[in-house]
């Protein structure tokens, strides 16, 4: 389990299924009416930032395995690609039922 709370700013909780489609967004903000969501472990997620000062705090069941602590979605480019621009816009303005543009 995942617990993610917003302490400022404006974030996007997404989840998505085994083909990168948006199963379900969340909007979270301290001034929103949801401020804190929790996520099923094994669950493809991610949380965007929707402002500039935005910080959340997130508690994860432990204990903390540094190899293991991060799996990447077969339909999310690598980190440090070209495709990751595009992707985090395309992340950060998705809704629920959209598909990633990446196979």
């Amino acid at each position: 389990m995942e617990l993610f709370m917003v302490m400022q700013g404006r974030f996007a909780l997404l989840l998505f299924d085994d083909h990168g489609q948006v199963t379900q967004r969340v909007e979270l903000a301290p001034q929103a009416e949801v401020l804190a969501c929790e996520v099923r472990p094994g669950s493809w997620h991610t949380v965007v930032a929707l402002a500039d000062d935005g910080v959340f705090f997130e508690v994860k069941q432990g204990p903390y395995i540094a190899l293991s602590d991060k799996d990447f979605a077969p339909w999310s480019p690598a980190e440090n690609t070209p495709g990751v621009e595009r992707f985090l816009h395309w992340l950060s303005s998705c809704k629920e039922g959209d598909v990633s543009p990446f196979p």
